[in-house]
C-alpha cells in the first residue's frame, strides 16, 4: 500500500512505517481549500451560498493541479485499486483511471439515493463541492 497525498498525509501515517509519495508543498490541499474559501467569501461579501460555487471552481484547479503527479503515480506504480477522500474525486475524474477507485470519507457518508436534499445536510457553501 502506497499513499498518495500532501505532507499532511505524511504526518498521519508516515510515522507508521507506510510507504507515502508526497505531492510538491504548492499543492498541499489544507492551504489551497482556506485561501479558496477566504476568497470566495471576501469576493460574495460573506454570502455562503454564493461563496460556493467558488470554491468548488477554486477546488477543480486544484485537482487539474494534483491530476499530473497523480497520474504519473498511478502509472509508476500500477495499483489494483485507488482509494480517494472527497476532494480527491476530481482529481480521479480528470484521470479516468482503468483501475477501480472508490470514495472514503470519515465523517459522513453519500451515495444511492440520499433521503433528504444536500441542502438539508450541509451549509450552502459546502453543497457545491459535494454535489459536484
Amino acid at each position: 500500500m502506497t499513499f498518495l497525498g500532501d505532507a499532511s498525509v505524511e504526518r498521519a501515517v508516515g510515522g507508521l512505517g507506510l510507504d507515502v509519495d508526497v505531492l510538491p508543498s504548492p499543492l498541499d490541499l489544507g492551504p489551497r481549500l482556506v485561501e479558496a474559501i477566504q476568497e470566495a467569501m471576501a469576493e460574495t461579501g460573506g454570502d455562503p451560498a454564493a461563496a460556493g460555487p467558488l470554491v468548488q471552481e477554486r477546488m477543480t484547479a486544484w485537482a487539474r493541479d494534483v491530476a499530473a503527479p497523480t497520474a504519473e503515480a498511478v502509472r509508476r506504480l500500477r495499483p489494483a485499486a485507488l482509494l480517494t477522500s472527497l476532494f480527491g474525486v476530481e482529481v480521479l475524474h480528470l484521470l479516468s483511471p482503468s483501475v477501480p477507485w472508490a470514495v472514503i470519507n470519515s465523517t459522513f457518508a453519500l451515495g444511492g439515493d440520499p433521503q433528504r436534499p444536500l441542502h438539508e445536510d450541509f451549509g450552502p457553501r459546502a453543497v457545491p463541492l459535494i454535489a459536484r
